[in-house]
């Protein structure tokens, strides 16, 4: 979160404080941090749950080219790149696998990353050759996935060709409406070009023009294609992020009264405010340390106007350390203004002349 805190001279003043705070939708929570010294320092810090661009589970289909051009170390690095991204999935997310030659074949149905034993077996048996159909698997796949919606999953569409469509029955055209209205929700298309010739890369680019469409052009070598599903695998964990939008100023006093240009109120958890004692820390710890008998008025001093004999006892340890903790706490939150030349603050109405070390004249 963004935030930002200015200083209000006093340790009490109810100076406003301006702050920055991410929000995005509902009421945010704030918890209020203040420091004991002159100059205090107030923070907001929000403590919301943030919600996800995307849902956080996904369903991904990997649609592999078989034609004949990809046999040999083409397949070879396409099997290593999507079991990257295989690898890099959540146990609870969907895993599905096709290919693409003369025409589209399932290996492997939409089923649980758990419950795959080898994705290595599987991606094994591809088997290359014939032609080029890929529109054809891109539009069958966007087709399942209207007939099958799950908003509770983003549908993540990997595709990776080497080379130009010469079997599918479906247009580029009416392909690339599919794609601008896909009609579910969360739609992904990462479309990966391998060794493409430059006529054919243009048409591919505008293609994925809508914004939820990525294409990546990549050289043949083993390293460009490794690369291409690294990029691929961010992209997928990407989309998972929790993001929160940025804009919402507010202002916040420091007698914890609600922010003066929002008509949302702001909680806030003041610093706990500390009372001056009317004594000295000494006489304090002194007085609370002296023996149970002891009273000021006298009346409970030993044997004081025929009265019995009372009881009196040294304090225990935890006494004594509970009284001298209790003036330190006192004494840093307000620290106490000694009048000059040892003269008593209260003057002649100091509540404990016998015990103030003080004068009084």
């Amino acid at each position: 979160m963004d935030h930002r805190s200015s200083s209000s001279r006093g340790r009490h003043s109810s100076a406003p404080v301006t702050c920055t705070s991410s929000s995005s939708g509902s009421r945010p929570t704030a918890v209020i941090a203040a420091s004991s010294t002159s100059t205090t320092t107030f923070t907001i810090i929000d403590t919301r749950a943030a919600r996800p661009s995307s849902p956080a589970k996904c369903s991904v289909a990997f649609v592999i080219d078989a034609s004949g051009s990809m046999a040999g170390s083409l397949i070879e690095r396409a099997r290593s790149g999507v079991l990257d991204v295989y690898n890099s999935l959540r146990p609870s997310d969907l895993v599905s696998v096709w290919t693409f030659s003369q025409s589209v074949n399932e290996i492997l149905p939409m089923c649980r990353k758990r419950d795959i034993p080898s994705m290595r077996s599987v991606l094994a048996t591809i088997q290359t050759g014939g032609g080029t159909a890929m529109r054809d698997a891109i539009a069958q796949q966007i087709e399942h996935r209207r007939t099958h919606p799950d908003s509770s999953r983003a549908f993540e569409l990997v595709v990776l060709t080497d080379g130009e469509d010469n079997s599918s029955t479906i247009s580029e055209q009416d392909l690339a409406e599919l794609l601008r209205r896909p009609g579910s929700p969360h739609f992904h298309l990462i479309l990966i070009g391998v060794g493409i010739a430059a006529e054919y890369r243009t048409r591919l680019e505008a293609l994925c023009q809508p914004d939820h469409c990525t294409f990546m052009s990549v050289e043949s070598s083993a390293e460009a294609i490794s690369g291409a599903f690294h990029r691929t695998t961010e992209a997928i964990q990407h989309r998972r992020v929790v993001t929160v939008t940025t804009t919402t100023t507010r202002e916040v006093v420091a007698s914890g009264r609600a922010p003066l240009d929002s008509a949302v109120p702001v909680p806030v958890r003041q610093p706990k405010r500390l009372e001056a004692p009317r004594t000295s820390c000494a006489s304090d710890v002194r007085r609370a340390c002296a023996p149970a008998g002891r009273a000021r008025g006298g009346a409970g001093r030993g044997r004081g106007r025929g009265g019995k004999a009372s009881a009196s006892r040294l304090p225990d340890a935890s006494e004594m350390l509970h009284a001298l903790v209790s003036s330190m706490e006192i004494a840093s939150a307000q620290p106490l203004q000694r009048a000059p030349r040892g003269r008593c603050r209260w003057g002649q109405e100091c509540r404990d002349k016998d015990n103030c070390l003080y004068s009084h004249e």
